[in-house]
């Protein structure tokens, strides 16, 4: 292929290495639908939220079990669903509330990462992250700044208990996540890394045309 548009940053390298020379990282992103727009900073430096933990994702595959198991056990009265979970999965008309209802959502991967829709959900929706595969997370956000990451589940579980008990840090991480995936991850930017990436490889001669192209779609 000519160009490789990656989802997980943490293969770009491994793409490099296979000997492609056009790869680029594409975040997923997310979507008009995953997020309220009427958000502010404002609103995510001033209102309460009345849920700690909120994690959405399943809970069968042997990796993630045994740290989500483990997580849940110091924070039981966090909010979970997804397959695999007790109470099942939440309805879909539930998910943004429940969200910017949310304190801390914590971001458990299966693999590499961070790749999941969770990355750029939660500070979306004013939701303060903490995510593992931190080595990664640091090309995607500003660690301790727009977003917490972490190495291990124990690491994970301390750095909730501090962040519940400073609130104040708390707000100020989440509202500058939130300004970061609100500018630099929403679908429109997302795509825009496509087209850019297009329009290196075929050079000035057509990217003129191909991004009214791509911008008319929109």
């Amino acid at each position: 292929f000519d160009i490789a548009m990656v989802g997980n940053i943490a293969a770009v390298d491994t793409y490099k290495a296979w000997g492609v020379e056009n790869v680029h990282w594409w975040p997923l992103g997310y979507r008009v639908e995953d997020y309220d727009s009427t958000l502010t900073e404002s609103k995510i430096l001033s209102c309460q939220r009345d849920e700690s933990v909120v994690l959405l994702c399943e809970r069968v595959e042997k990796y993630r079990k045994a740290r989500v198991d483990a997580y849940v056990k110091s924070f039981p009265h966090g909010r979970y669903y997804g397959r695999g979970w007790p109470a099942g999965f939440l309805p879909e008309s539930e998910r943004i509330p429940l969200l910017q209802r949310s304190k801390i959502g914590v971001n458990i991967h299966n693999s590499t990462g961070p790749i999941n829709v969770r990355t750029f959900c939660l500070p979306a929706n004013g939701v303060m992250q903490i995510c593992d595969n931190r080595d990664s997370l640091s090309k995607i956000y500003r660690l301790d700044e727009e977003v917490v990451g972490f190495d291990c589940i124990e690491e994970a579980i301390e750095l909730t208990r501090y962040y519940l008990e400073n609130e104040d840090e708390r707000r100020s991480i989440a509202a500058r996540g939130w300004r970061r995936a609100t500018t630099d991850y929403n679908e429109v930017a997302c795509f825009r890394r496509l087209t850019d990436a297009v329009e290196s490889f075929l050079g000035d001669v057509n990217s003129s045309l191909l991004y009214s192209v791509c911008a008319n779609d929109f």
